[in-house]
């Protein structure tokens, strides 16, 4: 739950804060995209693809996603978005996305130590 909660924190203060700076959108649009955005990335990008695959892969499938909605929703609510505008969004956004799943990475790779220590004691006791 922290993880989601980190992404929505991220996502949302990098969505919503360029979307508003570039085409002038209403914040309640804004954060109804960066939280559309944020639910299917991380159920796509971070539960399905990223421990499949490894963090280029999750990154580049979480940015081309991130593209595909931002403009999709832009198009959709007819808010005017330059292809320029939109590479910035995802680029800020895939950094942000590289360094959120290096931390989900180490999450897994604690929490596999932690179970196999756990594991270890019960052997031992």
């Amino acid at each position: 739950m922290k993880s989601f909660l980190l992404k929505l924190a991220g996502n949302g203060f990098i969505v919503i804060l360029t979307l508003m700076l570039f085409t002038e959108m209403p914040f309640w649009s804004a954060l109804s995209i960066a939280l559309i955005l944020t639910v299917t990335a991380y159920l796509l990008g971070d539960l399905v693809i990223l421990p499949k695959t490894n963090n280029i892969t999750a990154t580049l499938a979480d940015t081309v996603w991130a593209a595909l909605v931002i403009w999709g929703a832009s198009a959709l609510i007819e808010w005017p978005l330059h292809l320029s505008e939109l590479l910035v969004i995802v680029l800020f956004l895939g950094l942000f996305e590289y360094v959120f799943h290096i931390r989900l990475l180490r999450l897994q790779d604690d929490g596999a130590n932690t179970t196999k220590r756990k594991g270890e004691k019960a052997i031992l006791s």
